[in-house]
């Protein structure tokens, strides 16, 4: 009941990092053509850094979502709870280890990256969602995937309005930490009508990043939740 569906969510935060990751990664490509860093080797770094974010991320808020399906019948306001409790924890500790491993090893450290804040709001508002949806168990499968990426949506772009940040904040951040660093995100800001990396782009790429973890999870765990079925009928 609790470490099936948290494994799967947990994979489908990943799932959402590999999308996420594809997506920052090609944007910046483009502006690495033609100078001597490979655009191939910024996309494969953008996309395991975005893969780390989104399975730690999705540990929290999956093993919070599933601790409700230990009780018989659980409330859906328990199940807002321990999600976004889930999203705070694990949001907290790996943004205090992050910081900590930045202070050690450079001496400085980003002065923003996603963390409790932003883990406890994503891990609700996906519970709300699936709640809207008709919950895990209801029979038409794509409702509570809509609703949670409906709502994680609605999470995302709220975010950077609140002060947050989600992966394109913390990586504009981390760019301008770090005088050295190879990594220009004014050319994502570009996309959007913006000379650099501006509050427009952080909000409509915390939108969709948002969409994507609500989706990813919720469909991982209701595919753990349909292959558990099975199982019991091949029982």
């Amino acid at each position: 009941h609790l470490l099936r569906p948290g494994v799967y969510g947990t994979f489908g935060g990943g799932v959402a990092g590999v999308l996420g990751g594809l997506l920052y990664g090609s944007a910046l490509a483009f502006s690495y053509q033609g100078s001597g860093q490979g655009g191939l080797s910024v996309l494969v770094v953008l996309v395991g850094l975005n893969v780390l974010v989104g399975l730690i991320g999705a540990l929290g808020v999956s093993f919070g979502l599933s601790v409700p399906f230990l009780f018989a019948q659980p409330s859906q306001i328990f199940r807002i709870f321990t999600a976004a409790l889930g999203g705070f924890v694990v949001g907290g500790l790996s943004k205090l280890m992050g910081l900590d491993a930045f202070n050690l090893l450079f001496g400085t450290a980003p002065a923003e990256m996603t963390g409790a804040f932003e883990g406890g709001v994503l891990g609700a508002c996906l519970a709300i969602g699936v709640w809207i949806g008709g919950g895990f168990h209801n029979r038409i499968h794509w409702r509570p995937i809509a609703g949670a990426g409906f709502a994680c949506a609605i999470a995302g772009i709220t975010i950077p309005l609140l002060g947050g940040v989600l992966m394109g904040g913390s990586l504009e951040s981390l760019a301008t930490t770090f005088s050295q660093s190879q990594l220009r995100l004014e050319s994502l800001g570009q996309f959007f009508g913006e000379m650099q990396f501006g509050a427009r782009t952080e909000v409509v790429l915390g939108g969709i990043e948002g969409l994507l973890f609500g989706v990813c999870v919720t469909s991982a765990i209701l595919i753990s939740k349909r292959a558990k079925s099975l199982t019991a009928i091949g029982g």
